[in-house]
């Protein structure tokens, strides 16, 4: 393993680690280096330009989180399609998080004990959700799914007291789903009516 001491921001990237021992090199697996940009902190691949949430930067005690669907760094714009392993897991602080639509994955452990969540929206995109990744958030009593129901891992409501609720004209939903009880969302939208004429 190797350690970096100290960064910047300038400093993210992908990397290789070229080992030269006299008799012949060896070239290591590409490494990404993580940095802190604004309230969270990514991941960035250089070579597809995407860029996964790893969990909460500078500003500690944040209650809400919204994903962008995209992040600039160094004048390089990067669709944000993942949220890390572990990447919020134990934060007691937060409160609401939205996911955008850009996102497809969520990761194990992702949210796990985070007590203080009591909502979450998950955009059309998310197909796959990780083991583990809602576990034990004591006071998570809704989420609600714009798409389709995602592919999933093992224990993600176990000890979470949500609800699960979707848009109609989605599929593969049961009741329950993951152990949960699902709701299909009434349509709630305004009707336009043809105005009585004079």
């Amino acid at each position: 393993s190797y350690t970096i001491k100290s960064v910047e921001e300038s400093d993210a990237g992908s990397y290789y680690v070229v080992v030269d021992n006299g008799l012949g090199s060896t070239i290591s697996d590409k490494a990404v280096l993580t940095v802190i940009e604004k309230s969270l902190a990514y991941s960035y691949n250089t070579e597809t330009h995407t860029a996964t949430v790893v969990g909460i930067g500078e500003k500690a005690g944040t209650t809400e989180v919204v994903i962008p669907e995209t992040v600039k760094y160094e004048g390089t714009v990067y669709t944000v399609t993942g949220i890390g392993n572990g990447a919020f897991m134990g934060d007691e602080d937060l409160i609401n998080a939205t996911i955008p639509n850009s996102v497809t994955s969520i990761g194990s452990n992702a949210f796990k004990e985070c007590s203080g969540l009591t909502g979450i929206i998950i955009h059309a995109g998310v197909t796959s959700i990780g083991d583990g990744a809602f576990e034990t958030c004591s006071s998570l009593t809704a989420v609600y799914f714009e798409g389709n129901a995602p592919k999933t891992g093992e224990n993600v409501f176990t000890d979470t007291p949500a609800v699960i609720y979707y848009e109609p004209g989605t599929t593969g939903w049961t009741d329950p789903w993951c152990d949960k009880q699902t709701v299909m969302i009434a349509d709630s939208r305004p009707k336009i009516l043809k105005q009585p004429e004079s």
